[in-house]
């Protein structure tokens, strides 16, 4: 991970991933409540994307912001205070489970809103384009236990071929 964390970009990440890695700390990382405080986050966030596209040609992606579905800090009085306790934002609220990429007017837009007025945000003006950031539509509700289903999903397939 520290090769990755150190790297200046995603050429030097391949090459170093090509000299080998530890896979169980490769998860590990991925399953950490501070993953978005990683300098790696995004790069695997987005690798995350790559392998859910299914795409058939390479492509690249634009640079995109990470949005944090569950706030950093909810309102007081908003839909997310009741449903997570203080305690629970703080254990779930960087982990990749979390976490998805969008557009930075996207993110910016997105901000602190409620969950059902953040999915309306993800689609306006279009649908994204990150699968992982569409798979937030098709949920009803934002959970503790959905953030961290979601995180062990994102472990268990970081390391898949895109």
């Amino acid at each position: 991970m520290k090769n990755i964390d150190n790297a200046s970009g995603g050429e030097e990440v391949i090459e170093s991933m090509k000299r080998g890695y530890d896979s169980d700390a490769i998860k590990k990382a991925c399953r950490s409540p501070k993953f978005y405080t990683a300098g790696y986050a995004k790069y695997l966030l987005l690798r995350a994307e790559i392998c859910a596209s299914e795409l058939t040609e390479p492509r690249k992606f634009t640079v995109r912001s990470v949005e944090h579905v569950l706030p950093q800090h909810p309102a007081s009085g908003s839909e997310w205070r009741k449903e997570f306790t203080q305690d629970d934002i703080d254990a779930v609220v960087h982990s990749a489970g979390n976490l998805v990429l969008l557009s930075k007017g996207k993110n910016s837009s997105a901000q602190n809103k409620d969950f059902e007025d953040k999915k309306s945000t993800y689609l306006r003006p279009r649908v994204t384009d990150f699968p992982r950031s569409v798979q937030v539509l098709n949920e009803f509700s934002w959970t503790r236990n959905l953030i961290g289903k979601r995180t062990e999903e994102f472990a268990n397939s970081i390391l898949m071929d895109p």
